[in-house]
């Protein structure tokens, strides 16, 4: 639910219109791509060089041995999912540690697949895995300027519950992204005062065929006057059936997705914005 599909990512963020190449990475002892599990062999040792060269393009150096006191390490753990009409669903949570095992981050990526592409390792379906993962696994290691993080973290936010969904799909998706922003040292109202920002989502839905629906949900950050200083979308096709069940119980692995992105718009708010924001 929370991986990327073939549009921006299946509620994979859509990180605002700066590209992820530009972006200050932390790259000293590179990456090791140690392992897929879940896989095959086979498959799990094309999708670990496909990933290697799609990190390259973010300009952080992978490999599958080798490592020094700096390196990273990176694990895949892969799902398939079985669907209807001989489709199914792959998800693959990342995992990066650093030299000595502690947990640097987590980042779920899935696209909706057949159950051949995957087993035979189909190149494109590889590929595109890969293009996916290594933009997810980018966020977890690029360091913005180190006073515009203070800065921005200072600032208190508060989430409103999602628009456009039943509402306890709406708390859980509000709760969901709450949680994602404490862990990236975010502080987090539960009730709104008279300082900070506001993160409003809202949910939309295409119109249904075959079964399937469109769907986007896009989270604005506003200030305490409404005025709406930026946004960032997620979207995929759903199954149109259960859809506010299958929000609710995705909502964790959608808001991980979501929260990288959110943190980088924050991040590149004007001084201005954030210092009024944290003096109100």
């Amino acid at each position: 639910m929370a991986g990327c599909s073939p549009e921006p990512g299946p509620f994979a963020h859509k990180p605002g219109t700066k590209s992820t190449l530009l972006d200050p990475v932390s790259d000293s002892g590179g990456i090791v791509v140690a392992s897929v599990e879940g896989a095959t062999e086979q498959v799990a040792q094309r999708l670990r060089e496909a990933l290697i060269d799609a990190l390259a393009l973010h300009d952080i150096p992978a490999a599958t041995d080798g490592a020094n006191r700096h390196t990273r390490f990176l694990k895949g753990h892969a799902a398939l999912s079985p669907r209807p009409g001989g489709l199914a669903r792959i998800d693959i949570a990342w995992e990066l540690t650093d030299a000595i095992g502690r947990p640097v981050g987590s980042q779920p990526v899935g696209r909706e697949v057949t159950r051949a592409a995957w087993e035979a390792g189909d190149p494109a379906l590889i590929k595109a895995l890969a293009r996916d993962s290594a933009s997810a696994i980018a966020t977890l290691i690029q360091e913005p300027a180190p006073t515009d993080v203070v800065r921005a973290r200072k600032v208190m936010l508060h989430v409103w519950p999602v628009a456009g969904v039943q509402k306890t799909t709406g708390i859980a998706l509000r709760r969901a992204m709450e949680e994602a922003l404490r862990r990236r040292d975010y502080t987090v109202a539960a009730e709104l005062g008279d300082r900070g920002l506001i993160i409003a989502g809202s949910v939309s839905r295409g119109p249904p065929g075959g079964g399937r629906q469109p769907v986007e949900l896009v989270w604005a950050v506003l200030d305490g006057g409404g005025h709406e200083l930026g946004r960032l979308a997620q979207k995929n096709i759903l199954p149109a059936s259960g859809l506010d069940s299958a929000l609710g119980a995705a909502a964790p692995a959608i808001a991980e997705a979501a929260a990288g992105g959110m943190v980088k718009l924050l991040e590149r708010l004007p001084p201005a914005r954030l210092s009024a924001a944290d003096a109100r």
